[in-house]
């Protein structure tokens, strides 16, 4: 699964929003962190998959994403609004066929 969120910034100049996402349990050896920035917008531009816009997707094809618990810190500016969030996931339910 991958945490992403969509922002919108009100204020009349560019910001930069950065989210950690957390990929796995806490205090499991196996949990990956993962720092990203983006570029908002000014005035009310609202996020797209090129700018405001932050997924966590897999690093590499090799990379399965079979992690069940994800979650996803953002710091925040004054006039910064989160728009939409969700969580996407990988299915193969099928152990013969290529990963995505």
């Amino acid at each position: 699964m991958s945490p992403c969120a969509f922002f919108t910034n009100n204020k009349p100049f560019d910001q930069t929003v950065t989210c950690t996402g957390v990929e796995g349990l806490a205090g499991e050896p196996d949990v990956v962190y993962t720092t990203r920035s983006v570029t908002v917008l000014a005035n009310g531009v609202p996020g797209t998959p090129d700018t405001g816009y932050i997924f966590f997707g897999r690093e590499s094809q090799s990379d399965p994403l079979l992690y069940q618990n994800v979650g996803m810190s953002c710091q925040l500016a004054p006039g910064i609004s989160i728009n939409d969030t969700y969580v996407g996931f990988y299915l193969n339910d099928d152990d013969s066929a290529p990963a995505p």
